[in-house]
């Protein structure tokens, strides 16, 4: 199990990254206020693993998120998902907390992302994304 974590300007860890072998997929939790440049500076992290692990299957959860990260949506959108999709992210399950700056952002960048080549679901718990992320698993061996 490989894993990393991303700290912000205060060097405190605002999330914790794992590749998990047993459920084929790479885990994110974020934590805290999160600005751009955290979402930067764990990005070439992130791409990388993907490379290594050769895992397709991203589960991103942002419950625990207390800020809007919507500023970045468009640098997601236009220069990190190009990157991870050429580097085999194929599903990405997204958990977001109730409050309206989570949604807002996730739905933000939904919508920025629609007609690429991978799948993207919006999660209000981590219990039915990873379910979502198995069952794509599946498909992905047929």
């Amino acid at each position: 199990m490989r894993e990393f974590a991303t700290r912000n300007a205060l060097n405190k860890i605002c999330c914790t990254t794992i590749h998990d072998e047993d459920n084929n997929w790479i885990f994110s939790d974020w934590i805290g206020f999160i600005k751009e440049e955290d979402i930067k500076n764990w990005a070439g992290p992130f791409e990388t693993l993907i490379k290594e692990s050769k895992c397709g299957n991203f589960l991103n959860s942002n419950l625990e998120v207390i800020s809007t990260w919507q500023s970045a949506t468009h640098w997601i959108a236009t220069e990190l998902l190009p990157l991870v999709i050429k580097a085999g992210l194929k599903n990405y399950a997204h958990v977001v907390p109730s409050h309206l700056f989570g949604q807002l952002s996730a739905q933000d960048l939904e919508s920025k992302i629609k007609g690429t080549s991978f799948t993207i679901r919006i999660f209000d718990d981590v219990h039915s994304a990873q379910n979502w992320l198995n069952s794509m698993s599946e498909k992905d061996k047929k």
